[in-house]
Order: structure tokens, then C-alpha cells, then sequence
């Protein structure tokens, strides 16, 4: 984060430092996906909160390594090993809580089903997005999303939970990423 801030810095043109990015902004500033700002809740929201945002860093991280701005794929290229370790844990916990007791099992789909809707802004690009996708700065969240959303099908699968994809498909309807 200090990274990706103290670059914002620099480009921003005012010289304004990480720390100042991150806490002597106005209100207004702050900007972040709808996914990190559901409440912690019990456990498993918190950890299945934490899976969804970590199942679409780390191929984001990989993708931006191949950016035309060379300091985005620097820092990308710097974060990849933490965000996967990240990955690696948040992973571990869905799969063996999923497939844990009937407790656990039953917290982990409740939280999926509550958090899943959230994780569609991750891949869902705008103005913005298209714009730096064409001129190669960052990846084409479209391509992100495939990505995404095979990894998550098989991690939810191994961890026996329900994808909300495939429960809603039943109902007849749409959710999240489709």
C-alpha cells in the first residue's frame, strides 16, 4: 500500500507523501471497493471477506507486472509474493472451515452468500479502467474476471460450499460476477 500510495504521490503532482495520501486527506478521498467495507461480522465473514478481495489481488498483482508504466509493474512485481501468501492462507481457512464441521460448513456458506454480490466491482471495469487498459497500463478486468472466477469455483467446490453462481442459477436468476 505504501508503495502504490507513494507512487500516487508522484504522479498527482503535488509531492504529497504516502503518510499525507493516507491520513490528511478529505473524507471525499477515500475511495475503496464496497468488498472491504462489509463489517467483520463473526469469523467467517471476516475470513471470507478477506478470500474474495485475495482470490482477485493476485491475479490483478500478476497482470499489472506486464504494465506499460514501468513503476505499476515494479510495485506489482514487489507485492505478488505477499499478496500470495495472503492467498495461500485466506485458501487454506475456506477449505478446511468449508469442509469442516456442520457449523463451520454452514458459517462459511452464509458468509459467501452475504459477501459474494460485493466481489462483482472487483472485475467490473469503468471509464477509467478502459482507458488505462488501452493504453497498457492496466489489465482488461474482463480478463481478470475469468480468471477469478475459475479460481473461486474450484477453491469453493474443494471447500463443498455452494458457489452463489450455481444456487442462484437453481432460483433462475443472476448474481455477483455473472
Amino acid at each position: 500500500t505504501q508503495m502504490w500510495l507513494g507512487y500516487a504521490g508522484e504522479i498527482g503532482g503535488d509531492g504529497k507523501s504516502a503518510d499525507e495520501l493516507t491520513f490528511l486527506r478529505d473524507v471525499r478521498a477515500f475511495r475503496n471497493c464496497l468488498l472491504v467495507e462489509q463489517p467483520d461480522g463473526d469469523f467467517a465473514h471476516t475470513l471470507m471477506r478477506q478470500f474474495l478481495f485475495d482470490a482477485w489481488h493476485l491475479p490483478m498483482l500478476r497482470a499489472l507486472k506486464a504494465s506499460s508504466e514501468k513503476r505499476v509493474a515494479e510495485i506489482a512485481e514487489k507485492a505478488e509474493k505477499e499478496a500470495r501468501y495472503h492467498l495461500e492462507r485466506s485458501e487454506d481457512l475456506i477449505i478446511r472451515l468449508g469442509g469442516g464441521s456442520e457449523e463451520s460448513h454452514s458459517r462459511m456458506q452464509a458468509a459467501l452468500d452475504a459477501l459474494y454480490p460485493f466481489a462483482g466491482e472487483l472485475c467490473t471495469p469503468d471509464k477509467i479502467d478502459d482507458d488505462l487498459t488501452a493504453r497498457g497500463v492496466a489489465p482488461d478486468l474482463r480478463e481478470i474476471k475469468k480468471t477469478y472466477h475459475a479460481y473461486l469455483t474450484e477453491i469453493l467446490a474443494e471447500a463443498t460450499l455452494t458457489a452463489p453462481w450455481d444456487a442462484d442459477v437453481r432460483k433462475g436468476g443472476k448474481q455477483g460476477l455473472h
